[in-house]
């Protein structure tokens, strides 16, 4: 199969784990399900042949009309330092270019503090940004530098795992928090992780607002204030002084209250306001 696992150590190896047939197959009889091909350019394959593999995806993904979503990011420093500014003129509108925040080599943002202005281009074709906070690939420098350049990211995600639930990370409604510490508003985080993921998707006929006819699955949100310490994936701190904290959720007309497993401590905390409804 083309994608590789974001299993521990499921990596590309060797040019035998790449099926084209199989992956073709698996795509036609999974139509309904599959949103694209993901690959992640970490690896073997990936520090041999570089921009090569990322061809090999895209030309599986027109194929079928779908979009490729390329992880960056490479903690094991195997893939080339110029790999990022080699593949990003190959992705079009619909495509999503995750961890786009990360520090890790394989990062948009060059040593001196500038953007790749490959990464500005791909953003005005369409090429969706993700944050995919994670472990690793969230960086507050990062972050911080690429938005006052105009890089905002399209969408808000977790890239979620067991490690990361209780703390960093923690779940949606802190990554969102985080983003709004780093300057964004209310509006911007909503959309971003909303209306913009399920266009992403190519879902936003029935998902990612509240518009009749959409599927009626709500997030009720309070939105606290006081102050709160949040880190990134480097351990660097930001003062927030509104949190998002989940409510409630409404999903096929049942009511479900949120029990999350963990969620940052207030330093010090004042009232709560309802959020909108997402």
């Amino acid at each position: 199969m083309l994608p590789s696992s974001g299993l521990s150590g499921a990596q590309l190896r060797d040019w035998a784990e790449i099926d084209l047939d199989a992956t073709a197959a698996t795509i036609e009889s999974n139509r309904d399900v599959i949103k694209g091909i993901k690959l992640r350019l970490v690896g073997n394959i990936v520090a041999s042949a570089g921009v090569e593999v990322v061809k090999i995806a895209k030309k599986v993904a027109r194929k079928f009309g779908l979009p490729i979503m390329v992880h960056i990011g490479d903690r094991d420093k195997q893939v080339s330092p110029t790999l990022t500014q080699e593949f990003l003129p190959l992705m079009e509108s619909g495509d999503i270019l995750s961890h786009v925040f990360t520090t890790q080599l394989g990062s948009a943002l060059r040593p001196d503090g500038t953007i790749l202005p490959e990464l500005r281009e791909a953003m005005q074709r369409g090429v969706v940004l993700d944050v995919a906070h994670g472990r690793f690939n969230l960086s507050f420098e990062v972050a911080r530098k690429s938005m006052a350049q105009g890089i905002l990211p399209t969408t808000l995600s977790t890239d979620l795992t067991i490690p990361s639930l209780t703390n960093i990370v923690y779940g949606m409604t802190v990554t969102m928090s985080k983003f709004m510490a780093l300057g964004l508003n209310l509006k911007q985080v909503i959309e971003m992780s909303t209306i913009n993921p399920a266009r992403a998707l190519n879902t936003q006929d029935r998902m990612g607002s509240l518009k009749p006819g959409m599927d009626a699955d709500v997030s009720i949100l309070d939105l606290l204030s006081g102050t709160w310490k949040l880190e990134d994936c480097e351990q660097q701190p930001i003062e927030a002084t509104r949190l998002i904290a989940p409510s409630m959720t409404i999903k096929s007309g049942q009511l479900i209250p949120a029990q999350p497993v963990a969620q940052p401590q207030p330093l010090s905390i004042g009232g709560s306001r309802r959020a909108d409804e997402i």
